[in-house]
């Protein structure tokens, strides 16, 4: 306990001295760590992750692994594929997620996107399907480049299946400008519990290329993602 507790704090500030957010979330479809929020890929993005969750059951640690691939369409839609191999249920799983931006952000009105997790209902035997707003709450600007700084970002929404038939939020704080914290609340059925739980992390990016996420999910258990751009090595 002690040492997985350790493992997620070393991350969590190793993260916090840089900036950016990664487009996919623990589950597969594009969000922060576990909530999906309602910006999609840019057309022609490909991008793959690879994610993993370590939760204790029956005083032993199992690990909850997702290894996606998400496709960006017109700017408005993106679609993808997830293998999922569940130790905690010994269940391994082909899920198909995609979302599709209804309204884009304009003044004081959000984004609103509606999306799919697990269209088929593999994970937790019903689909998972969600709408979602995001909307940027708060961007202060320098003063001498005008660039915003530190721009604090909130997502609500309701969603089906692995989400519970329940609400769900988020908060992103952009503290540097390859570094977000994040903070999540929200049911997740895939960990085989009904309740609310809260999530705590950090996304850190890299030349555009690399984005590290690391947390801790219901405030304890660890978990890792790393997604990768591929779309633009095909094209050098």
């Amino acid at each position: 306990m002690m040492k997985r507790k350790a493992l997620v704090m070393t991350l969590l500030l190793s993260l916090a001295g840089a900036g950016g957010w990664a487009d996919t979330s623990m589950l597969g479809t594009p969000g922060g760590l576990v909530v999906p929020h309602a910006r999609v890929l840019p057309e022609g993005r490909l991008q793959t992750t690879v994610s993993a969750v370590w939760i204790d059951r029956n005083d032993e640690t199992k690990d909850n692994e997702w290894y996606s691939v998400n496709f960006g369409l017109l700017g408005t839609a993106e679609v993808g594929l997830s293998h999922v191999a569940y130790s905690s249920r010994k269940a391994r799983d082909i899920v198909v997620h995609g979302k599709w931006l209804a309204l884009p952000e304009k003044d004081r009105l959000p984004a609103v996107a509606i999306g799919v997790t697990d269209i088929t209902g593999e994970v937790v035997s019903d689909p998972s399907v969600y709408l979602v707003a995001s909307k940027l709450l708060w961007s202060p600007r320098d003063e001498f480049t005008g660039e915003a700084r530190h721009p604090l970002w909130g997502h609500l929404g309701i969603g089906s299946g692995i989400y519970g038939d329940s609400p769900f939020a988020g908060i992103e704080w952009g503290v540097a400008r390859n570094t977000r914290l994040l903070v999540e609340w929200g049911k997740n059925l895939s960990y085989g519990r009904g309740d609310y739980l809260f999530h705590v992390g950090a996304q850190y990016q890299w030349r555009d290329r690399f984005t590290l996420s690391a947390g801790a999910m219901d405030m304890r258990y660890p978990a890792v993602s790393l997604t990768a751009r591929l779309d633009d090595l095909f094209l050098q």
